[in-house]
């Protein structure tokens, strides 16, 4: 596989990767957007005039694409402020040594490959290489674990994109190779051996000692669930979804799982988006929404997103944070998955109890709809 990454630096190139975007955005994930220009079928905005595009080609055939802002080259544009929060970093670094990558995407048979990781080893080299001392970005909620593995930590606010939905902002300490070497990231191996910076302590006094979306401790999963009372002696206050589980077996399904903390209003789920995180509610109100008419109410160990995890389809409604300091569950997907190879057994537990929130959704809505008006 002849992997091949390059700046689009051509109008013919800058189109193709236009035309990639609409691809994978419009088509393949069912996104809105006023970015998005159906009869060009492009996806482009004026963000695209002050920034770096990266495209990758697998034996000459493009396979994904990545776009850079550094603040050395033009100034960042507006959004971007809000959204990354600059100005809490500003009083120790200066607006070119700070990096952001966004749009990136990958076609869906590359996703598995080197690609994705040729995009991120350029991004590590390209920050050095500009003396940038931090790097941004977000991710939907289930792409978490895989940025968290690489180096990147969570820092401010949950935010609302007009297309993505729900996302988390990101940020690498670019000379904090202390944690990379605890956390194992292959961002080591693209930092060179002549990288060798002097701890950055005034960043990190910066950063949040409990950020507003956390990882759950895996080894004591299953004591922390009870604590937000997911986990209870008797049968009947456990939550559905871990009923009948082991403490053990909570462990392995929460594992590198993250709690999200959302205000009122925020999109949590959007509707015909294809996702697949499972949310289970650990505090405050969520609205599940048709258009503007409120069709469900979700509370304290409530699951939601269970149909799109299971049937790896699109989402059916909108689910909005109700009240102020909700907190979800995002589930990992990948752990879960895995235990069906693992742990059978707990695999097959853990589906039957999905099955029967299902089916108790699905008896609720019958039932409304058969009632006398």
């Amino acid at each position: 596989m002849d992997i091949q990454v390059r700046y689009a630096e051509t109008e013919d190139e800058r189109e193709a990767v236009y035309r990639l975007r609409y691809d994978i955005y419009s088509r393949e994930m069912n996104l809105e957007s006023p970015a998005v220009d159906h009869e060009r079928q492009v996806l482009t905005d004026a963000n695209d005039d002050t920034a770096r595009i990266l495209y990758a080609t697998v034996d000459g055939e493009l396979a994904g694409t990545l776009r850079i802002h550094w603040g050395g080259d033009a100034p960042f544009p507006e959004e971007f402020e809000e959204t990354y929060q600059f100005g809490h970093f500003r009083p120790v670094v200066r607006d070119e040594q700070m990096v952001v990558f966004s749009r990136l995407m990958v076609r869906k048979e590359y996703r598995g490959s080197m690609v994705p990781v040729e995009f991120f080893a350029h991004i590590a080299r390209f920050s050095i290489e500009q003396g940038a001392r931090l790097t941004f970005c977000d991710c939907q909620p289930h792409l978490l674990n895989l940025y968290t593995m690489i180096g990147y930590r969570t820092y401010a606010t949950t935010y609302n994109d007009i297309m993505m939905g729900l996302l988390v902002p990101l940020v690498v300490v670019v000379e904090d190779l202390a944690h990379f070497a605890a956390i194992s990231s292959p961002l080591l191996q693209f930092s060179g051996e002549d990288f060798r910076p002097d701890p950055p302590t005034d960043i990190l006094a910066l950063l949040p000692a409990a950020p507003t979306v956390q990882p759950v401790p895996g080894d004591a999963a299953a004591d922390w669930a009870r604590t937000f009372g997911l986990l209870a002696e008797s049968h009947e206050e456990t939550t559905p979804i871990f009923e009948g589980l082991s403490d053990d077996a909570v462990n392995q399904i929460m594992r590198r799982s993250f709690v999200i903390t959302c205000e009122k209003g925020d999109l949590v789920i959007q509707k015909r988006a294809v996702d697949r995180t499972m949310f289970i509610v650990l505090a405050g109100l969520l609205e599940v929404r048709e258009d503007e008419r409120v069709v469900a109410v979700a509370s304290r160990g409530d699951v939601l997103g269970e149909l799109a995890f299971l049937l790896h389809g699109e989402r059916l409604s909108d689910v909005h944070a109700a009240s102020d300091d909700v907190k979800v569950l995002s589930l990992n997907e990948k752990a879960v998955m895995s235990l069906m190879e693992e742990q059978p057994a707990v695999a097959a537990r853990l589906f039957l109890n999905l099955s029967r929130v299902v089916a108790a959704k699905v008896t609720s809505l019958y039932h409304q709809a058969t009632s006398p008006a």
